[in-house]
């Protein structure tokens, strides 16, 4: 998300930044606590979990040194006023681990400086969100020519995803 942000809306978000230190063991987050952040692991190495109702958990993934942690679909949320919490999934440090935290409401006071930055989020937020649903839709279900709509004649059209242009006003380029 970051890396098509102007540098003065970036460097300005940075001062929202905080430090956390995690020994190994220590969570991060767990099922309740509020779902309102970005995580970039600076050192470390942490452990994410999907927790089910009889207390099981499940790894799901490590991330490791200059990973992230996030929810688009959260972050959005917090941009529109409707903070929401993680409902199954836990994160716990499986090494001791200096995390970076990005409150999404420092989103809310930078758009307010640098309006034009407030569109390019969302639109990379909706890619990525296109992206993997396209993915999961053929990696999980095995569907491809499915997701195409045929034409008048009976066959399918090309499947077009286009990368919407980040610089201005231009026409999309074909992924």
């Amino acid at each position: 998300v970051f890396g098509h942000l102007e540098k003065p809306f970036f460097l300005e978000l940075c001062r929202f930044m905080e430090t956390i230190t995690l020994r190994a063991g220590s969570f991060l987050f767990k099922a309740g606590d509020p779902d309102d952040s970005i995580y970039v692991v600076q050192q470390g190495l942490l452990e994410v979990y999907i927790n089910d109702s009889d207390g099981t958990e499940y790894l799901v993934k490590q991330v490791a040194t200059g990973a992230s942690i996030h929810s688009l679909l959260s972050i959005l949320d917090v941009l529109t006023g409707h903070p929401g919490t993680f409902r199954s999934v836990s994160a716990r440090a499986k090494t001791d681990s200096t995390i970076l935290r990005l409150p999404a409401h420092a989103f809310n006071s930078m758009f307010e400086k640098f309006n034009e930055s407030a569109v390019k989020v969302v639109q990379i937020i909706m890619i990525r969100l296109q992206r993997v649903t396209f993915s999961a839709l053929h990696n999980y279900l095995g569907l491809s020519k499915e997701l195409l709509k045929p034409d008048g004649n009976g066959n399918t059209k090309e499947l077009n995803i286009h990368r919407i242009s980040l610089s201005g006003i231009g026409s999309p380029n074909k992924v």
